[in-house]
């Protein structure tokens, strides 16, 4: 395992783990009646947390993999098959990421409270963030 993998496993992990905080919260009623700024203090912390964590568990993966397999992590240099990755996947996460885009302007069109559109930007990023991690992953595993 590269680094590069346990990087992108930890990062979709607390993307995953600050989701189900974020929409845990939501779901449960604790949003109701929220003014805009407070959904977006919320995404603020939200965000801040996904960076911190994600920083202590990717540190936290490479000892833990270093130790088990009694050794240095190869990483490598960069070569022609990981930009060919990191375009595929980005190109994922832009169309994972409009996709939600366009579901919040929509919900907006129909209606929607203001709130609805500072959760929605959120979401559209998260659900990005979790499509190139997980393209990634894929396209290092399959070739």
């Amino acid at each position: 395992m590269s680094m590069r993998e346990v990087s992108a496993i930890c990062g979709l992990l607390v993307q995953i783990a600050i989701g189900i905080w974020f929409f845990g919260a939501a779901l449960s009623g604790q949003v109701a009646g929220e003014t805009v700024s407070d959904a977006a203090a919320r995404v603020l912390w939200a965000v801040l947390a996904m960076a911190v964590i994600t920083i202590a568990t990717t540190i936290l993966g490479a000892v833990l993999v270093s130790i088990v397999r009694r050794g240095e992590m190869p990483d490598g240099r960069t070569d022609e098959r990981d930009r060919l990755i990191n375009a595929r996947s980005s190109r994922n996460a832009y169309v994972a990421l409009s996709m939600g885009i366009a579901g919040t302007l929509i919900a907006l069109a129909l209606g929607a409270i203001p709130v609805v559109a500072v959760y929605g930007v959120f979401s559209a990023m998260l659900l990005g963030g979790i499509a190139e991690t997980v393209s990634q992953l894929t396209y290092r595993r399959l070739g």
